[in-house]
């Protein structure tokens, strides 16, 4: 088993909360998720996410998904996520999000995990650019004026020029799934493990930074559970946000920066509660709720994987 560096973490860590019903806690024992692949071994998944403004629904999506190992390697193994489904639910579908749906509908992507399960990176990166590509272009050429289109499509290859960048807007669900302190690290239950955690900045400069906290159950009903909550640094949280707002301004010569874009406090707090049965190889759960605040502006984002038996 690894032990806990609470300095080092994968900048999609920062996933969310849930509270799930109450249950009797078995007596303190040692939790742990470890799983041990086999190739061709797979796993159905049911994924929905919400996005809510202000308290209000803007956008809400639901897909089913594979995952299939492919390859078991010395240091880790290959997967390949294979999504079944996709759809929007209680919110109008435009034409434009019925075209992106069938783009991205039966898309397959692989991927490589370590040897505890931790997402390491991708390894079909080309191909996912390529498809990326065709969203972009897609649309920009619905966007109504040339402006708006050459923004876009600006900010499109800024994000698609990197691979660093391309990778954290692929990889966010991904690396919820494979998060970094589910996969391998034994917690003792009714011990609390809090510490520091800093957070790569993608776009460059000074990373996020905050407090994580960890706790573990185990109950009578030989299920596990996992929570993480963490809470990012009010001010240096709005000092990353401002100087990716510069940073893009330098490199997006369409865009107009102005004093009221910059903001001196965002609160980003994050939770993520995770539940396995004993010896499994697989999350039989994972919820989560983000939540950010800017002045009076509320968004939350809600994340639910949930395995089909």
């Amino acid at each position: 088993m690894r032990k806990i560096n609470f300095k080092v973490m994968s900048i999609l860590m920062v996933l969310l909360f849930i509270c799930f019903g109450s249950v009797d806690a078995a007596q303190s024992e040692v939790v742990c998720f470890f799983p041990e692949w086999q190739q061709g071994d797979m796993q159905r998944y049911k994924f929905t996410k919400q996005v809510l403004k202000n308290d209000i629904i803007v956008s809400e999506s639901k897909t089913t998904f594979t995952i299939t190992v492919i390859d078991v390697l010395d240091d880790g193994y290959i997967l390949e996520w294979k999504n079944d489904d996709m759809n929007l639910t209680n919110i109008e579908q435009d034409d434009l999000s019925k075209i992106i749906l069938k783009m991205v509908d039966g898309v397959v992507t692989r991927y490589k995990v370590d040897e505890y399960g931790t997402f390491v990176e991708f390894t079909n990166l080309p191909e996912l650019k390529k498809t990326m590509y065709e969203i972009s272009n897609t649309v920009a050429e619905q966007l109504e004026t040339d402006e708006e289109k050459n923004q876009f499509k600006q900010f499109m290859s800024i994000i698609l020029g990197s691979d660093e960048q391309l990778t954290v807007v692929l990889s966010k669900s991904i690396s919820l799934l494979h998060n970094p302190y589910i996969y391998g690290y034994e917690f003792e239950t009714g011990e609390e493990y809090v510490g520091e955690v800093s957070l790569p900045n993608p776009w460059g400069g000074q990373p996020l930074s905050g407090i994580i906290n960890i706790t573990a159950s185990s109950y009578q009903d030989n299920m596990n559970e996992i929570v993480i909550s963490q809470i990012l640094d009010k001010t240096k949280s709005a000092e990353v946000v401002n100087d990716i707002i510069k940073t893009l301004s330098s490199q997006l010569a369409t865009m107009n920066i102005s004093e009221d874009m910059f903001i001196e406090t965002i609160e980003i707090n994050d939770e993520i509660v995770s539940l396995f049965k004993e010896n499994s190889n697989w999350l039989s759960e994972i919820k989560l709720i983000r939540t950010a605040k800017i002045l009076n502006d509320s968004q939350v984002e809600i994340y639910n994987f949930e395995a089909i038996e």
